[in-house]
């Protein structure tokens, strides 16, 4: 639901669309959609409302209350590859960009998050929102993505798909993971999807566009059991829900859906997973 207390009856929700820009173009751009009731849905513009970058992953934007205007976060490869109209070939690492706007239309100011003391990685989702009890702090549960078992090098990503010509290759860490065999049906597809593994971040920001990451995994892959330990695994939800259980006196709590497990906020601190 937009926040925003001006928003008019027909836009009391809004939502960001992905879509190609004609058949067999790979370009891409997002499109903005209004809704009075969350269920019937119109365009607000016949033309995409952000074209650079990506779009390939889970795209937000809600209202800023605190500064009075909207923000967006979505996906973009560092090096580029994503904007060739007739190949989808992205280069460099996953990473997240952002921009305000004062009419959910146009978004002029954009920018790059940049981290204070975290090296480049592969982040897949971003889920940044304000925090609800100090809403001039937002909170982010990206995911990190990760390659591992092979010697192509840091950036590579083994997009094609393979058999057991590669997958003899693997190292004996990433064969020793749950469920090989199902690892190595799904590597035929593409062989990122049996050997890349996923883990859920925390990083935390005052402007927006600065900050702070936890390098290490905040939802980890965890004990090594069935359907764990896998490209998808450990994705942290956006959404927050009131919880009627008591905790601590009764204290409010706010859950965070986290797959299919679910995280507890008492206070200003997560307590239970």
């Amino acid at each position: 639901m937009d926040e925003n207390p001006d928003t008019p009856p027909d836009a009391r929700y809004k939502g960001l669309l992905p879509a190609n820009y004609r058949p067999k173009d790979f370009r891409r751009g997002l499109l903005a959609f209004k809704s009075p009731d969350g269920l019937h849905w119109s365009p607000m513009s016949d033309k995409s409302i952000l074209a650079d970058g990506a779009f390939d992953s889970q795209n937000l934007a809600f209202w800023d209350a605190l500064h009075g205007h909207y923000r967006a976060y979505w996906r973009y490869f560092t090096k580029g590859g994503y904007d060739r109209k007739e190949v989808w070939n992205p280069q460099g690492h996953r990473a997240i960009r952002t921009a305000t706007s004062k009419d959910f239309l146009n978004w002029p100011d954009q920018h790059d998050l940049y981290y204070f003391d975290s090296p480049s990685e592969q982040l897949y989702t971003n889920q940044v929102k304000p925090y609800h009890r100090a809403p001039h702090l937002l909170i982010s549960f990206p995911t990190r993505y990760v390659e591992r078992g092979h010697n192509d090098g840091p950036d590579h990503e083994a997009r094609a798909s393979t058999g057991p010509q590669r997958t003899r290759h693997w190292s004996p860490s990433l064969r020793a993971l749950p469920e090989l065999e199902h690892r190595l049906s799904r590597a035929k597809g593409s062989e990122r999807y049996g050997r890349a593994l996923t883990e859920g971040l925390l990083m935390a920001s005052r402007d927006g566009v600065r900050f702070k990451r936890w390098n290490e995994g905040f939802l980890r892959p965890g004990i090594e059991r069935k359907g764990t330990w896998n490209y998808g695994h450990q994705v942290i939800g956006w959404q927050r829900n009131r919880h009627t259980k008591c905790f601590n006196a009764c204290h409010p709590v706010v859950v965070q859906q986290v797959g299919h497990a679910k995280v507890h906020h008492l206070a200003n601190q997560f307590v239970a997973v």
